[in-house]
C-alpha cells in the first residue's frame, strides 16, 4: 500500500474508532467536551496516535507495565438526589470494577502476541487473584517470578503494590531498576489529584485503599518510557491533560467531598491519552489500532474471549461499577453491547482495505501520487 493511502487509512480508522468509543451512552454530557479537550492537544485521533507510539517504542523482549483495578466503595444512601448518609469505608467493603481488569488481561495478551514482549500487571493486593484469572482466561500463563517469565513465552506477572505513600517511591525505584520497563499503560486506575488524594466519581476519597501505582507510572515516564493513560471521567491515572477540563465539566471536578481542596481530577499527564465513554471500550479501540498497524487481526479479541474473561472477573469478585452487582456488564452496559462494539471495530479496521481492492478509483488522487 502506498504511503499516502496508508496515512489516509490510519487517520480515518482512528477517527472512526474515536467516534465509536465516545458515544455518550448514559447522556451525562461530559464525554464529548472531555474528548475534545484531549483531541485538541493531539496531532491525530487519540486511539491511533497512542497505538502508533506504542508500535514505535516496543521491541521484542521489552517489558510493559500495565496498571488496572479501580476499587469501588459502598454506595451512598440518597434521598431526593442528595446524600442522606455516607458509609464508612473499610478495605473488605471495596471491590474492583469490571471496567479495566478485563482490558488489562487483553493488553497483556496483545503485548505477548504482537510484540513478544513481557507484560507485568500491577494492582491492589485484593485484585491480584481477579486479574490473574482474567489473564488465564485470555490464554496466558500466570507466573509468580519475573526472571522465570523472561525465559518463557505467553506468560504474565501480576503483582500487588504498596498502599503506603511513604514506602511507594523507594519500592517503585526498586521495581523500575529490576524490570526496566519501556512503557506503562494505565486503564481505569485511580489517579491522584494535585493534593495527592484519590477519588471515586461521587467525590468520595479512597486514598487509604489505593495502591500508589502512580509512582511506577510516573517513574516509567521519567526514565524515558512511553506512558499511555486510558480513562472515561478524568479522575484516572494519566488523565492530567484533562485536569482543567475536568475541573470545569465534572460535578466534583473542582470541589470533592473529602475536603482536600483538589477536586477529583488526576494531575499526571500521560504521554498519550485515550479518552472514551467507557475505559474498557477505549482499550478495545487501542487494541484494534494495534491489530491494524501490525496486520495481526487476532490482537483484537473475539466476542467469545470477551465473555469468558468478563465472567471470570465476576466469578472472582469484580463488580459492575455503577450498579455494584457481580453481573457480566461493564459500566452498566451488558456484555452483548461490548461484543457489538468489538465487531464494529473489526469492521472499521478491515473495510478500507477491502473497499480499496474493490473500487480503487475512489482513491485515485492518493494512489496516483
Amino acid at each position: 500500500m502506498k504511503k499516502n493511502v496508508g496515512e489516509k487509512f490510519m487517520n480515518t480508522i482512528g477517527a472512526n474508532l474515536d467516534r465509536l468509543i465516545t458515544i455518550d451512552w448514559r447522556g451525562q454530557g461530559h464525554i464529548h467536551p472531555l474528548y475534545q479537550a484531549a483531541r485538541d492537544k493531539s496531532d491525530g485521533p487519540l486511539t491511533m496516535r497512542a497505538a502508533q507510539k506504542f508500535v514505535d517504542k516496543i521491541k521484542e523482549g521489552d517489558v510493559v507495565f500495565i496498571m488496572a483495578g479501580f476499587p469501588v466503595g459502598p454506595f451512598d444512601v440518597l434521598e431526593g438526589g442528595k446524600v442522606l448518609k455516607e458509609h464508612t469505608f473499610s478495605s473488605n467493603m471495596l471491590a474492583p470494577e469490571t471496567d479495566g481488569v478485563v482490558a488489562a488481561a487483553l493488553i497483556a495478551r496483545a503485548v505477548d502476541l504482537g510484540f513478544k514482549g513481557k507484560p507485568v500487571v500491577f494492582c491492589e493486593d485484593e485484585s491480584v487473584h481477579i486479574i490473574k484469572g482474567c489473564c488465564e482466561a485470555a490464554g496466558l500463563r500466570v507466573l509468580n517470578d519475573f526472571k522465570t517469565s523472561l525465559l518463557m513465552p505467553h506468560t504474565v506477572i501480576v503483582l500487588p503494590f504498596t498502599k503506603d505513600p511513604q514506602k511507594a517511591p523507594e519500592e517503585a525505584n526498586k521495581v523500575l531498576d529490576e524490570m526496566n520497563p519501556k512503557a506503562a499503560i494505565s486503564i481505569e486506575r485511580p489517579g491522584r489529584n494535585e493534593k495527592g488524594f484519590y477519588h471515586m466519581a461521587n467525590g468520595r476519597s479512597i486514598t487509604d485503599f489505593v495502591a500508589k501505582i502512580d509512582e511506577l507510572f510516573e517513574g516509567v515516564g521519567k526514565r524515558g518510557g512511553l506512558t499511555i493513560g486510558i480513562g472515561d471521567l478524568g479522575n484516572e491515572l494519566g488523565m492530567g491533560i484533562l485536569k482543567e477540563a475536568t475541573r470545569k465539566t465534572i460535578f466534583y471536578g473542582e470541589k470533592c467531598r473529602c475536603g482536600c481542596g483538589g477536586g477529583i481530577g488526576a494531575s499526571y499527564p500521560a504521554e498519550a491519552t485515550i479518552f472514551g465513554a467507557i475505559s474498557e471500550d477505549a482499550t478495545y479501540a487501542f487494541l484494534a489500532c494495534l491489530a491494524y498497524l501490525l496486520s495481526q487481526p487476532e490482537i483484537l479479541q473475539s466476542s467469545e474471549m470477551e465473555i469468558r474473561i468478563l465472567e471470570t472477573a465476576c466469578s472472582r469478585g469484580a463488580i459492575d461499577g455503577p450498579s455494584g452487582l457481580r453481573n457480566p456488564s461493564i459500566d452498566y452496559l451488558d456484555v452483548r453491547i461490548h461484543n457489538h462494539q468489538i465487531e464494529l471495530m473489526r469492521e472499521i479496521i478491515q473495510s478500507p482495505g477491502r473497499f480499496l481492492r474493490l473500487q480503487p478509483f475512489f482513491y485515485g488522487d492518493l494512489i496516483s501520487k
